[in-house]
């Protein structure tokens, strides 16, 4: 029996734009230890606004209790916050440095020496050689999205949050990334979001659906996980 806590449970989480039109429902959510759970649900059901809040980025929500590691924390803790890095859908930061420049600044920022093999192997996994010393700004959607990836796959953190983290790469690189978060395991915890069903089958171990701003139970059954399209319609 695993008494591992888990790397995050959030309970009875609220969010809203106005008031009085809540975009998130009293969700709770667990991400076991070592575990990859996704996020599925439309475009727009909430997703995005799921894991700002969880990034400590959206202010307009209300939340019951947050627990990182089994302990009690605010989603904007210090010790919470050196736990987790996240890959936006749309990130417009960092313009002016180059990919090689961002990971000496997060490995400074994290205390965390990133392994150059490691770094290398998902340089290559996602054909990005050529761009390690272009600025991000320069880069193309696609190729911004992942020199965001491979340094939250280096950094090797308790949890990565990816957000639609398929849109924009091409197929090669999304086998890759299928691989590359299903050897997460290894390290830490992934929470992926995605509209796409299929997104789930290769890699992970939990889903929850969100739907009307309300999150479903989690789903844990592998044989559910392995064709979640047809557990989607018979829901």
């Amino acid at each position: 029996m695993n008494t591992t806590p888990p790397v995050l449970s959030v309970t009875e989480l609220t969010a809203w734009y106005q008031p009085d039109q809540p975009i998130l429902r009293e969700v709770n959510l667990e991400v076991p230890a070592r575990t990859n759970v996704g996020l599925l649900g439309v475009n727009g059901a909430g997703k995005t606004t799921l894991l700002n809040c969880l990034c400590g980025v959206h202010e307009r929500l209300r939340v019951g209790q947050v627990q990182h590691q089994g302990r009690l924390v605010g989603l904007r803790d210090k010790s919470f916050l050196a736990a987790r890095y996240a890959v936006f859908t749309e990130h417009a930061g960092f313009r002016y440095w180059t990919f090689t420049a961002y990971l000496a600044f997060l490995a400074k920022a994290y205390a965390r020496q990133m392994e150059p093999r490691a770094v290398d192997e998902l340089v290559e996994g996602f054909a990005f050689g050529r761009y390690r010393d272009q600025t991000i700004g320069s880069l193309s959607t696609g190729n911004k999205k992942k020199a965001f990836l491979i340094a939250g796959l280096a950094l090797r953190l308790p949890l990565l949050l990816l957000d639609e983290p398929v849109d924009g790469l091409d197929f090669e690189s999304t086998e890759f990334l299928y691989d590359s978060v299903a050897a997460y395991r290894e390290w830490g915890s992934v929470l992926m979001s995605s509209h796409i069903a299929e997104s789930f089958s290769r890699c992970s171990d939990r889903l929850y659906v969100l739907r009307g701003g309300r999150l479903g139970d989690p789903v844990d059954d592998a044989a559910v996980l392995r064709d979640v399209r047809s557990y989607l319609a018979r829901d």
